[in-house]
């Protein structure tokens, strides 16, 4: 019965594999989200991580923190983060199509993946997070391309968790520019001023900001700064993909900002 079944919504709705964009069966979109090959690609983050970013940590890096948050904990808004995978691989041009080509369909990915790990489901839960936020997205680029990314992704966690949904509290007022082409100098004057509170006396103790890739931090630091000037007390934060960092340069592999 399934096997027909199955057969019958590939035929009618043909699922494609977020990456590499072949055909796949309903019944594996469904339960892996991509097609075989490209799945045993994807690389979840597991191991050894940093305990401010969760980033994987490199075999030459000592103790529990990333360059990247060596070098810069010291001036960040946020308590800590986690994501599920490592921006490589097929996950980097899923999350292209994901920004890009409406391929909406990966915020279920996201959930399933996120129901499956043990760790980050516990973290999640023992939070007790006030609100979920997500990552602000100019509001002409909203228009362009029919929705925010980050909002699709931080409803999936709202009614998982059943955690309150605000997308009022910050809003991005500049366009910025894409962050793969610049310097990490450039980037961090592309997004000065870039967001904004929209209120302040904000009486959450404790959210959790929502965002598709956290390279650098950046973005993330950026809208944290917001929150935090409007009186959120605690910041933490949950990507899909995340960048490995360079130790000595403090820089992510694979940047990008869309």
């Amino acid at each position: 019965m399934y096997k027909v079944l199955d057969a019958i919504l590939t035929v009618i709705f043909p699922p494609r594999c977020p990456s590499c964009e072949d055909i796949i069966s309903y019944r594996q979109f469904q339960t892996r989200g991509f097609c075989e090959e490209c799945a045993t690609k994807i690389t979840p983050v597991r191991g050894r991580i940093c305990d401010i970013c969760g980033a994987p940590l490199r075999g030459n890096e000592d103790g529990v923190l990333c360059g990247n948050c060596v070098r810069r904990r010291n001036n960040i808004h946020y308590l800590q983060g986690r994501a599920l995978f490592e921006y490589s691989g097929p996950m980097k041009q899923a999350m292209y199509r994901f920004k890009a080509s409406h391929r909406t369909g990966l915020r279920k990915f996201f959930i399933k993946s996120v129901r499956k790990n043990r760790n980050l489901y516990r973290w999640i839960s023992r939070h007790n997070f006030d609100a979920v936020v997500p990552v602000p997205m100019f509001h002409d680029k909203v228009r362009r391309r029919g929705y925010n990314q980050a909002l699709l992704l931080a409803r999936e966690i709202s009614r998982e968790f059943d955690i309150p949904l605000r997308d009022d509290l910050v809003e991005r007022i500049e366009d910025t520019k894409p962050m793969k082409e610049l310097t990490e100098a450039e980037r961090k004057n592309n997004l000065k001023n870039a967001f904004k509170n929209r209120t302040i006396g904000v009486k959450l103790n404790r959210i959790l900001l929502i965002d598709d890739i956290f390279t650098t931090g950046g973005t993330i630091e950026e809208v944290s700064h917001a929150l935090v000037d409007a009186g959120v007390k605690q910041v933490y934060f949950l990507v899909m993909c995340i960048g490995r960092t360079d130790k000595k340069r403090g820089t992510s592999y694979g940047c990008t900002d869309m």
